[in-house]
């Protein structure tokens, strides 16, 4: 899932997060244009917050899955296996010293308690480090819509002091 594509010249070099080089000066945009682009950039940012809530979900299942793993001795070899979320019966593990993991789209390796281990600790850690990466987007994202937000709210107040001087005008015209 990639993220909604920008007009505001940020972040379109091929790395999330880094300026192209290509700006807009929000002065020079009208007040539709403006509030066009505050949209934009918040849908971006709704998706920086969507991913973050993913990968943070998928990084507390790889903890979970390490500490399960942790928890496999020869001691405790009988344990529950689901058969639906609702559903558990009795089982056994046969062999206490390997384990398969799914590492996705319908692959499994099999791996030592010590290497499963290991395993899911570098997954865990992968993901913090990508987490930290999309947050410092959002960051960027965030600050882009605080920006536009205060050049959209002066060019308003500008817009409704000039109707008001025009109110005005043909008021003191006709006195």
């Amino acid at each position: 899932m990639a993220p909604p594509k920008s007009s505001s010249g940020k972040g379109e070099s091929g790395t999330p997060g880094t300026p192209s080089g290509n700006t807009i000066n929000l002065m020079t945009l009208n007040i539709p244009q403006l509030q066009q682009l505050k949209a934009q950039v918040e849908q971006e940012l709704n998706f920086y917050q969507e991913a973050i809530i993913s990968l943070k979900e998928v990084q507390i299942k790889m903890q979970e899955s390490g500490h399960c793993v942790k928890s496999l001795t020869t001691n405790n070899s009988e344990m529950l296996v689901p058969v639906t979320e609702s559903m558990f019966v009795h089982g056994e593990v046969e062999d206490t010293e390997n384990v398969l993991i799914d590492i996705g789209t319908g692959y499994y390796i099999e791996k030592t308690i010590e290497e499963a281990v290991d395993y899911f600790k570098r997954k865990v850690e992968f993901l913090g480090t990508q987490i930290e990466k999309v947050q410092l987007v959002g960051r960027e994202k965030s600050g882009i819509r605080g920006a536009i937000m205060d050049v959209l709210e002066g060019k308003m107040q500008s817009h409704m002091a000039a109707k008001q001087q025009q109110l005005k005008a043909p008021a003191t015209a006709q006195s």
